[in-house]
């Protein structure tokens, strides 16, 4: 199962990430590892679990800046916490899930909703 700190990680490399993405490589990590795949409960939870502490902060759409950011109502950066650990496997899910980089956000619209 994917850890907070490997949530953390993907999040703190892919700069801005979907749900649908955090779900894209729980299950592409577990397939990998020879897990089972994640419940979509239990990755709701992680996802819940990180904001609450930090690791993990929600942005408007609004925010992003390029066109190759996942389009989504709900988006996430790494938080003032986040203390990440890159799983060692992302660098294959993202050619697998084809990662488009250069992902990037207004600061300033993100700090205004604090």
């Amino acid at each position: 199962m994917l850890t907070t700190e490997e949530l953390s990680g993907i999040v703190e490399v892919m700069v801005v990430v979907s749900e649908e993405e955090i779900i894209d490589v729980a299950q592409e990590l577990a397939y990998l590892r020879d897990d089972e795949t994640p419940d979509l409960e239990d990755l709701m939870q992680l996802i819940t679990s990180a904001m609450k502490i930090h690791w993990l902060e929600p942005i408007p759409s609004t925010a992003v800046f390029n066109s190759n950011s996942p389009q989504s109502s709900k988006l996430y950066i790494a938080g003032p916490a986040s203390f990440g650990t890159v799983p060692p496997e992302l660098s294959e899910i993202m050619d697998t899930i084809e990662f488009v980089g250069c992902r990037s956000f207004d600061w300033g619209m993100v700090t205004s909703n604090i």
